[in-house]
């Protein structure tokens, strides 16, 4: 049974591990909604570690969802909080202030071990993200330092 349960815990790591690692800048479309899957990039806090934002519009339901690994106990406290911003211009060159905030929700579930997961509500609609240029910047709360854990560039994406 524990040997079942170790399979399939390596098989769920491998499966969020090669996703996040092949290019994720993808844009989708189907029935009357669009999904945009974003690679974000780790900084010195998160180095070896592994995230995606899948941003969802459909309809009036505009949201995100977050799937990230990598986050030392070293670095962030448990249970893992994070503060999601939307920032014009791009990882390399953010704007001085986020256009938008996604901050109701900031605690993350766990999914198995040191991956993590969070949906949060996205405050504007995916086509108006891609319309410019944004980032998305994920940030440890006040308590662990208000660190930039992750960040991706919203427009830069392959359509398929």
């Amino acid at each position: 049974m524990i040997r079942n349960i170790s399979l399939s815990m390596l098989a769920i790591t491998l499966s969020f591990m090669l996703s996040c690692t092949a290019n994720l800048k993808k844009e989708y479309s189907a029935d009357n909604r669009k999904t945009l899957e974003v690679k974000l990039k780790t900084t010195n806090y998160t180095s070896g570690g592994l995230g995606k934002a899948i941003f969802v519009e459909s309809g009036e339901i505009n949201e995100v969802i977050i799937y990230i690994t990598g986050m030392s106990r070293d670095w962030i406290s448990r249970p893992v909080h994070i503060y999601t911003y939307i920032y014009p211009g791009t990882c390399k060159s953010l704007g001085e202030k986020p256009a938008y905030e996604m901050n109701e929700t900031t605690i993350m579930n766990r999914v198995i071990d040191n991956e993590w997961k969070v949906t949060k509500r996205l405050p504007v609609k995916l086509s108006k993200l891609l319309e410019g240029s944004y980032a998305i910047v994920i940030r440890s709360t006040p308590a662990d330092e208000n660190m930039d854990l992750f960040c991706g560039d919203i427009r830069t994406y392959e359509k398929r």
